[in-house]
């Protein structure tokens, strides 16, 4: 189920960037627009601190224990 909402959002993306780019005409800005946002999304996930997850009790954590 994660993968499907993930794709559609993948999608829609894609779909919202080209809509983007053939409405700037010739211009670059949907494409710089794009590039910048990955990069400060790469930038935040990498510089951000680790989330602990000590205070989340065994029992609410449904599936395997990721913390």
């Amino acid at each position: 189920m994660a993968l499907l909402a993930v794709g559609r959002e993948g999608l829609e993306t894609a779909l919202f960037l080209w809509a983007g780019a053939k409405a700037a005409g010739d211009t670059t800005d949907p494409l710089l627009g794009a590039v910048l946002g990955l990069a400060v999304a790469i930038v935040l996930a990498t510089q951000s601190p680790r989330v602990r997850c000590g205070w989340i009790s065994e029992s609410s954590l449904p599936g395997p224990r990721s913390c």
